[in-house]
């Protein structure tokens, strides 16, 4: 299974969530990566501690990409943790794996739309009974489908809004699986050329002092 360093991980994140234009804007990422971690949001096969070093394969970005996504909604941090954790295995993880397979290919209307509705993101605060405050309804779609999947969402909840509210938001996950890939595999790169970069170096050194 493919692995790459946290490093090359955070900053391909940074670079399509425009958190590495400034030291600011890259502290505030890295803290808000560290609360997600902490959340246990990258699986029980991961662990984060201070001293370990800790790789991502796809399952892992997978999760922490999702998460991000949350949070672009407005979502809590903490809420997003708990809603990660407890739908990935049926509603988010499949959902990517089946846009992971559209990556390879250029933009159609057969990439994957991930698609939240019945959004509630201020009443859910105050709703009773709610176990993740504000979070909508996941479901998704491919971009073709797309006009047709809104309008019957929009009203079939419509017609029932005493339990949820017409109020759709989507991410072409396709799309920004492509910029994400795009960005690991530069920031991957340029953590290879500095890793091997220094390794010939060294040698270089060496080899000059038994001549």
């Amino acid at each position: 299974m493919l692995q790459f360093g946290y490093s090359a991980v955070e900053r391909a994140l940074a670079a399509i969530y425009g958190a590495s234009a400034d030291a600011v804007r890259e502290s505030a990422f890295r803290a808000r990566i560290s609360s997600l971690q902490r959340l246990n949001i990258l699986g029980a096969e991961a662990h984060v501690g201070k001293g370990q070093r800790l790789t991502y394969g796809v399952p892992e970005i997978e999760r922490l990409l999702c998460c991000l996504e949350l949070c672009e909604l407005g979502i809590s941090t903490t809420t997003v943790g708990k809603l990660v954790n407890s739908y990935w295995a049926d509603k988010f993880g499949p959902i990517f794996r089946a846009a992971q397979k559209t990556v390879i290919r250029d933009p159609s209307d057969d990439d994957v739309i991930l698609v939240f509705f019945g959004i509630t993101l201020m009443s859910g605060n105050w709703s009773e009974g709610s176990g993740f405050p504000g979070v909508p309804n996941v479901n998704h779609c491919t971009l073709g489908k797309l006009p047709d999947r809104i309008k019957y969402w929009l009203a079939t909840i419509s017609n029932n809004a005493a339990e949820l509210p017409p109020r759709v938001a989507a991410v072409n996950l396709s799309a920004r699986l492509r910029q994400f890939h795009t960005a690991l595999g530069e920031a991957h790169m340029a953590e290879l050329r500095i890793e091997f970069g220094g390794r010939t170096s060294a040698t270089k050194s060496v080899a000059r002092k038994h001549k």
